[in-house]
């Protein structure tokens, strides 16, 4: 019985961690036209058409741990193979972590060979 209170009193003590969110702004809302071209070497209309083809290779099932959209995930992709950056730049840029970033730029390879053939 003591080892019961104990873990309850255990337990009480414990401080609650509050969560923080990162703004997950999508760029093609905010930037001009033009300021995508420069930053993602593609037109919107470009980036929406292929975001629509590899669409459910990107969707996740669920939406545990917050995922990364697949917009976002081609957008940060398509600027890492424009600019060549480096992942703690992409990560500050977007505001994604830095294993989302690794994630999301080593499966884009296989994706963009779909569109070469």
């Amino acid at each position: 019985m003591a080892a019961f209170v104990n873990r309850v009193n255990r337990l009480r003590r414990r401080q609650l961690i509050e969560r923080g969110f990162a703004d997950r702004s999508i760029p093609l809302e905010v930037l001009s036209s033009e300021e995508v071209r420069e930053r993602y070497r593609f037109r919107p209309e470009t980036i929406y058409f292929i975001v629509g083809i590899v669409f459910n290779d990107l969707d996740t099932p669920t939406r545990r741990s917050l995922p990364v959209p697949p917009l976002l995930s081609v957008l940060i992709s398509l600027q890492f193979f424009a600019t060549g950056c480096h992942h703690l730049l992409l990560t500050a840029i977007h505001g994604v972590s830095r294993c989302s970033v690794g994630r999301s730029v080593a499966n884009r390879p296989r994706l963009i060979a779909y569109f070469r053939g």
